[in-house]
């Protein structure tokens, strides 16, 4: 049935969520299957409209910086994820712009070399990074 409830065990969190037979499937039906692999050599990124569900390389030896900018600027639909990729020796740095709400367990940074943080739209001006 529809409302049949999952049992999630989020062990980063230590706490037992639940979902809904019908969450799980729309989640599943509306997950895009590809997303668009890109390529940014520069230093300093803002997200724009056409970056919904990229997969986003940076490959700069220098430290870059991306900013998520607000709604009012660029309107991503709530739901949105973005893949955030260090391919190159320069540490990429999350940020929001004025108004932009970012929160994560992680940090801000990428770690090294291929490591990937997935940024997520949850709210108008509220973003989250795992």
């Amino acid at each position: 049935a529809d409302d049949d409830t999952f049992v999630v065990v989020d062990t980063s969190a230590t706490e037992t969520k639940k979902i809904l037979k019908q969450q799980l499937f729309t989640q599943i039906l509306t997950e895009p299957h590809f997303y668009t692999v890109t390529f940014e050599a520069g230093t300093s990124f803002t997200f724009d409209i056409d970056d919904a569900n990229y997969f986003m390389n940076f490959s700069s030896s220098n430290a870059v910086s991306v900013t998520i900018p607000t709604n009012s600027s660029v309107g991503l639909s709530i739901g949105t994820k973005i893949y955030v990729c260090q391919i190159g020796s320069g540490t990429v740095t999350i940020s929001g712009a004025s108004g932009v709400t970012y929160t994560t367990n992680r940090s801000a940074s990428t770690a090294g070399t291929g490591d990937v943080i997935t940024l997520m739209k949850i709210n108008d001006d509220q973003w989250v990074g795992f």
